[in-house]
């Protein structure tokens, strides 16, 4: 039986010996405790429910399957290619710590598929970060998933599912369904045009992590996940809608029980999803459905209709928004603290900054501040990153930055000047420009045309 890598051999090291021999002796090993190459641990629970540290040898990494250290920094010699879990780790029923679960390439039942995930099924005592690797490895999925028992583990804490960007089982997630305990959770390279439901019970999670699955379409609602505070989404070819919901479905019920829309949101990313076009699938227009994609070419007294009682994000303190020129249609996010905005659509940001001239909009959800109470949006923003392919920064937009400390200009080629309201950003302490060549020339020390609206700022970079 194996457990995890943990650190390389050290002699000065202090392992009881009686432990070491204990292991060998049950593993059936002859060789001598003198000529371990490389320890493995285990966290083992004695019957007096003491933790203890047992210890044993890997000699021969050819024989060895898809298995890493979880002390990386401490193991750089060895290859993951080259490394194997055993079988019989299932036995193992008091393991607590296992940080790495690598799959196999062979069939079940076949001489080259060891350390299948029912090996999982009996290690409920399992506890803090798992990551399951290889998981498009298995063609027949389901059946293996759902031995891993996934669910009855609930003192994980950390969950990391890795699929490599292969296979196309997208029911296998549903056969993965984790703990309601769980507070983080990573989902990369599934093949699935779907997320799986389940994510939308998880009602402790804190930070939800979906990276690199290309061919999902749309996530299953998340805006009533209490806990969740950090939301990561990015290279999702694929994705064209966040949820498949309605958008009046989640306004409705934000009103009937306040404090449900992403209550606890704190930090959004969203990039890299260039086929990204709305939060929302469709919206109710009477007994019409539309998708929230063609709001913004609909005439101007229906978008106004729309976006009124657009949802915004009553905590959001961070967005970083990159590469997703289609998404025009999103709930909005006017408490914002720092936001990062790249060769994106530009039409939540717009309707952002416009939210308090239309009456009703402020209020229009019970999650956030009363109308009394409301702050006008973004006067809270600190930093602000813009990249963008625009000819000019509108005016408008920097009327509420009262708050501004740090602005960021990067890679903005046809930019030729700057906004006269920057000579009223009193809070602003460093302005950084970069390859943005116009700009450069306008913003040059003294005799530039643009040096009166910047002269003020303290701590200027223009590169």
């Amino acid at each position: 039986m194996w457990g995890f890598a943990l650190l390389p051999l050290d002699k000065d090291f202090d392992v009881p010996l009686r432990n070491t021999l204990r292991l060998w002796d049950h593993c059936g090993s002859k060789q001598k405790p003198s000529e371990i190459g490389f320890i493995m641990g285990i966290e083992f629970e004695k019957q007096d429910s003491n933790i203890i540290s047992i210890f044993l040898e890997l000699c021969s990494f050819d024989d060895l399957i898809g298995f890493k250290s979880s002390v990386e920094e401490e193991c750089h010699d060895i290859d993951e290619a080259s490394l194997w879990l055993f079988c019989g780790l299932g036995q193992l029923t008091s393991l607590q710590t296992l940080n790495l679960f690598v799959l196999s390439e062979g069939p079940v039942g076949s001489s080259k598929h060891c350390g299948g995930l029912a090996e999982l099924n009996k290690l409920n005592d399992l506890r803090g970060k798992l990551v399951i690797k290889n998981l498009a490895r298995l063609k027949d999925a389901t059946p293996e998933f759902k031995a891993a028992n996934l669910k009855e583990k609930q003192r994980l804490s950390e969950l990391i599912l890795k699929w490599n960007s292969e296979g196309d089982d997208e029911n296998s997630m549903d056969s993965l369904r984790p703990h309601e305990s769980l507070k983080s959770l990573k989902v990369e390279g599934y093949m699935g045009v779907r997320v799986s439901s389940w994510l939308s019970f998880l009602t402790n999670l804190v930070d939800l992590y979906i990276y690199d699955c290309k061919k999902c379409q749309y996530l299953p609602s998340l805006y009533q996940l209490p806990s969740l505070r950090e939301l990561y989404i990015r290279d999702m070819d694929g994705l064209e809608y966040m949820t498949d919901g309605d958008m009046n479905d989640e306004i409705s019920a934000s009103l009937a029980s306040p404090s449900t829309f992403f209550p606890s949101l704190r930090t959004l990313w969203l990039m890299d999803c260039h086929n990204l076009k709305g939060w929302w699938r469709s919206v109710d227009k009477g007994n019409e459905a539309t998708t929230t994609s063609t709001i913004s070419s609909s005439s101007s007294s229906s978008t106004n209709h729309y976006h009124q009682h657009m949802p915004y994000f009553p905590r959001l303190a961070s967005f970083y928004f990159r590469d997703c020129p289609k998404m025009t249609c999103m709930p909005l996010f006017p408490n914002l603290e720092q936001l990062q905005w790249g060769n994106s659509s530009l039409k939540a940001l717009e309707e952002t900054i416009e939210m308090n001239n239309t009456g009703g909009r402020a209020s229009s959800f019970p999650s956030s501040s009363s109308s009394s109470s409301f702050s006008p949006p973004l006067s809270k923003l600190k930093q602000l990153y813009l990249t963008l392919d625009l000819e000019s920064l509108p005016e408008e937009w920097f009327k509420n930055l009262t708050s501004l400390e740090r602005l960021q200009i990067f890679s903005c080629p046809n930019l030729t000047s700057l906004p006269e309201r920057m000579s009223h950003l009193t809070s602003l302490q460093t302005l950084s420009i970069s390859y943005c060549p116009q700009l450069k020339q306008r913003c040059e020390k003294e005799n530039g045309e643009d040096w009166d609206k910047i002269s003020h700022i303290p701590n200027l970079h223009i590169l």
